[in-house]
């Protein structure tokens, strides 16, 4: 799919933690700092941020694996509104369509105090299926 503005592949990005034992803090953004993939420059790695660069329809995903298997709750977060969640003891995956605007933000966030830890295998996923106006 080509965005027609800026005669673009769609935008896309994909992130993962790059170390394991990660445990952030309840209320913090996720920093995902292994960014495989980011065609359009969207995705902060200072912030947890993802900063929608087009209005549109996005698929996106997170995914995460808790090591000691310990209870972890994560939530994606769109302007500070929680779209889902996932509560896991090892190994869990979310997915959600999000209409986006142009600047809208999108980020993880640990909810629980838990003692759990994150592994390197936790990443952060969008991916834009549509224009707004298709």
């Amino acid at each position: 799919m080509e965005h027609k503005e800026e005669n673009l592949e769609a935008p896309s990005f994909f992130a993962e933690f790059s170390r394991d034992e990660f445990s952030p803090r309840p209320g913090q953004a996720l920093i995902f700092d292994n960014v495989l993939h980011d065609n359009s420059k969207s995705y902060d790695t200072e912030s947890g941020m993802y900063t929608f660069p087009f209005p549109g329809i996005y698929h996106v995903t997170v995914t995460m694996t808790v090591k000691r298997r310990t209870t972890m709750k994560l939530e994606l977060m769109h302007n500070g509104d929680v779209v889902t969640s996932i509560e896991e003891n090892y190994r869990g995956t979310s997915s959600q369509i999000i209409r986006a605007q142009r600047g809208d933000q999108l980020w993880v966030r640990k909810v629980n105090h838990g003692g759990s830890s994150l592994c390197k295998h936790t990443g952060f996923s969008s991916r834009m299926v549509s224009d707004m106006d298709t």
